[in-house]
Order: C-alpha cells, then structure tokens, then sequence
C-alpha cells in the first residue's frame, strides 16, 4: 500500500539486537482527528474534505480486499493543512475468498464505539460494511464532537444502536450470520429511549443526516458502499474520480488472516519479507533504535 496519499507511509522496519522485538517506523503527522473533534475548532468544509480524503483511502483498501476494521477518529492522522491519512492496520484484514471476511474479531482491550452490529455480536461472516458503518459514526461525531454510541459494554453498545435503529427485522437478523443474533437481540432491555439523527444532530443539515443514515443501517447488505458515499451530495465538492482510485490487484499476504499464528510466526515471516525486498546488508538489526513517547 506504499504510496497511497490517503493511508499512512512505512517508512522502515528493524529487528531489534535481542532477536525478538521489530520496529516499525511511520511518518508522523501533526495530529490525529480525535484530538481535532474535542478542540471543535473544525468549520463544516473542513469536515466533509476529512470525510472525502476518509472515503479515498477506503475505497483503495477496499478494492484490495482488505478491511480496516478498526476505523475511528484517533486513528485518522491529520495535518494542519487537512491533509487526512489512515493508521493502525492492527486489526485489517483480507476479504479475498468469497468477498467475506471469515475472521472472528479479535477482543482486545479498545472501544466499542464505531463497531457495527455484526461485529458487536461476533459474527465471523462480515465484510467492508464495517468499516462504512464506522464512518457514518465517525461523521456524526464531527458535527456532535462526541461519539455517537459510546456503549459501557457489549450489550449496552448494542442497546444503543437499537436505540438508532429500531428493533431489526428477521432478515436484519439472518444477515448477521450468527447464530448468537437473535438471542442477544431478543435480550436487549431497551434502557435507552428511541433516538433520531436530528436529535443527537440539531444542526446538521439534511445532506449531511442523509449520509450517516445510509451508513448506519442496520442490515449490512443493505448499507452505503465506498463508492456510493463519494458520490453522495456530502461530500460533492470534492468528488473528483481522478483522485478516488482504487486497485485491481488484491492484497496478498505472506500468512492466511483465516488462521491464528505465535508471535514468532508472525515476526520471522515479517523479517524474512524484509530480507527479500532490502538485501541482507540494508536489514540488519540496528545497534540501537530511537524511540518516541
């Protein structure tokens, strides 16, 4: 993915002397759109060319086969010029085989807040819907400043996007392709009231409402695509094809997402990567490496 101006550069990976750690080294940006959102010093242009330049990154990964999957503010890079870059691909992954990712999401000790119902139930059939699901909740914080469904756990995560959403239909249910949907829904208490867009986004205007919403449904087969939402009237006056390339060749990796490797897998397979695409010489482990807090 080198070279994409929407996704975050590597600019080189070390191992370390004691044969066990690597470092990985990106290029930094200002900022993140977390740290942007609570300062609320955003006009509303600066917000739809966020989501625009969002959307183009999106649409390159997409068309990789390769899913984010862990899409939200703190994980959008951003430049005081509003130059926008996605980060931490920790959690990506393919989607070649049958267009479906078949990878259980991995717990780990994170937010909740931008998950989509299928991953919120732990449905092992999902795809790039949920990442677009995560932009509508990303968009809505932007005009909000606050996140949109900030669950305490998993079942209260899902009692708030009922809340949104309304009590899904049997084929909502069906197309979370788990056999946990039902039993989980039908256990929701429903402490939290029925809440609308216009409520949590008094002053929002109708284009930007209609967006989160074809974003935020329910049902994934029934959710805004990558390349509906470029061309969606919010984000119009940055539309330009020229700039929302995709890719024709999908992402291939060096060990199967579909199989759970040891760390040390995963770190041999990597340097022996990087000893093929740098020479031996150019990838020896450094003496010491910087570090950042």
């Amino acid at each position: 993915m080198q070279g994409n101006p929407r996704i975050v550069e590597l600019l080189a990976v070390y191992k370390s002397v004691n044969n066990l750690d690597l470092y990985v080294v990106f290029e930094i940006l200002e900022s993140d759109v977390n740290s942007v959102i609570r300062a609320n010093i955003l006009m509303d242009v600066h917000k739809r060319y966020i989501v625009w330049q969002l959307l183009c990154g999106l649409k390159y990964l997409h068309s990789r086969k390769l899913i984010h999957r862990d899409l939200k503010p703190s994980n959008l890079l951003i430049n005081s010029d509003s130059t926008v870059k996605l980060c931490d691909f920790g959690l990506a992954r393919t989607f070649a085989e049958g267009d479906i990712c078949q990878t259980v999401m991995t717990e780990y000790v994170s937010t909740r807040w931008y998950r989509s119902p299928e991953l919120i139930i732990g449905s092992n059939h999902y795809n790039e819907g949920v990442d677009m699901w995560a932009v509508g909740c990303i968009v809505a914080e932007l005009y909000s400043t606050r996140p949109l469904f900030p669950g305490t756990s998993t079942l209260d995560q899902m009692e708030r996007v009922v809340a949104f959403t309304g009590m899904p239909s049997k084929s909502d249910i069906a197309s979370m392709h788990s056999e946990f949907a039902e039993t989980m829904i039908a256990n929701l208490t429903n402490t939290h009231p029925p809440v609308t867009l216009k409520q949590k986004l008094p002053n929002a205007d109708d284009t930007t409402i209609d967006f989160i919403a074809k974003c935020l449904v329910f049902n994934p087969e029934h959710r805004m695509n990558v390349q509906d939402a470029l061309e969606h009237p919010f984000v119009a006056q940055f539309h330009n094809p020229a700039e929302e390339q995709g890719c024709d060749e999908p992402l291939k990796t060096s060990l199967s997402d579909n199989k759970r490797y040891t760390v040390k897998d995963y770190r041999n397979k990597i340097y022996k990567n990087l000893l093929t695409k740098l020479g031996n010489e150019e990838a020896k482990p450094m003496d010491k490496v910087p570090l950042t807090r």
